[in-house]
């Protein structure tokens, strides 16, 4: 038994349970072990959770990159942000990651903001030197907040529209975003 394995399972109860529906039986039971085993892969569930947190936020920076590929500029944005907001990615992760966000165990709130926010400089940056070369009807640190609520904002109604809407609205979102840009002559 991996433990790549048991954080798979607690990324599956977490997702679907919660912190505080979730439980190290569960997590056991959904890893095909029994709870006494688990020990042998973890200290406790917070530590659990902070290595699923840890674990969900690296695979989200190695996808991102993916995305991104070789693209520069507003390509790149474009790839970053149809990335961050595709609906049908990585459903299990997005599903975890909502949990983390809007409902972090209040113990565990301190450390699991710091994890989300080593990404947030992560994309900050990529962001920035996107735009580098570019000239903004905004300034740049407004215009990327600008991105992040426009992001979140697309990501939050995947919970409301069907497929079809959400794509409508997440290409309005994106062009919104690019309108800032001064196209270059």
């Amino acid at each position: 038994m991996s433990k790549q394995k048991v954080i798979d399972a607690a990324l599956k109860v977490f997702s679907n349970a919660g912190y505080n529906g979730a439980s190290l039986s569960l997590i056991a039971k959904e890893a095909g072990m029994k709870t006494p085993s688990l020990y042998a892969h973890v200290e406790s569930k917070d530590d659990l959770f902070i290595q699923v947190v840890k674990d969900v936020m690296a695979r989200e920076k190695y996808f991102a990159e993916e995305a991104i590929g070789k693209k520069r500029g507003m390509d790149q944005v474009s790839a970053l942000f149809l990335f961050y907001t595709d609906p049908t990615a990585r459903q299990e992760d997005r599903a975890f990651f909502a949990r983390c966000l809007y409902f972090p165990p209040l113990h565990l709130k301190e450390e699991v903001v710091e994890i989300l926010m080593e990404y947030e400089r992560y994309t900050n940056e990529t962001l920035l030197s996107a735009i580098r070369e570019k000239k903004l009807l905004i300034p740049k640190e407004q215009w990327i907040h600008t991105f992040f609520s426009l992001m979140d904002g697309v990501f939050l109604e995947q919970r409301l529209y069907e497929e079809e809407e959400l794509l409508i609205r997440r290409e309005s979102a994106l062009r919104t975003l690019l309108h800032f840009v001064k196209e270059e002559h």
